[in-house]
């Protein structure tokens, strides 16, 4: 087996040394119950969070002067957010 699978005869023999299992010693196996599978439950839907609820968090105002001001939070789109502000800007 050694030859077969080009192991050194010493290497095969510590493996089969290490591999004994003294007869007092408890079988490693665990009984196993094979069930069938629960029923798949319909995912949770939660309503979405109102700004109301959010308060404050992550608000960002922006004073463009002449008295205007723009607020977006921290769910605002940084590409949308940037497009607005060059327009804006080239006001």
């Amino acid at each position: 087996m050694a030859r077969r699978n080009d192991v050194a005869m010493s290497v095969l023999f510590t493996w089969r040394r290490k591999a004994r299992v003294p007869a007092t010693a408890v079988a490693p196996f665990v009984p196993v119950n094979i069930v069938e599978a629960p029923a798949v439950s319909p995912p949770i839907v939660r309503p979405p969070i109102s700004r109301a609820s959010k308060g404050t968090r992550g608000l960002i105002e922006i004073d463009l002067g002449s008295g205007r001001r723009l607020k977006v939070d921290a769910d605002v789109d940084a590409d949308a957010l940037s497009r607005v502000l060059d327009v804006l800007d080239r006001r």
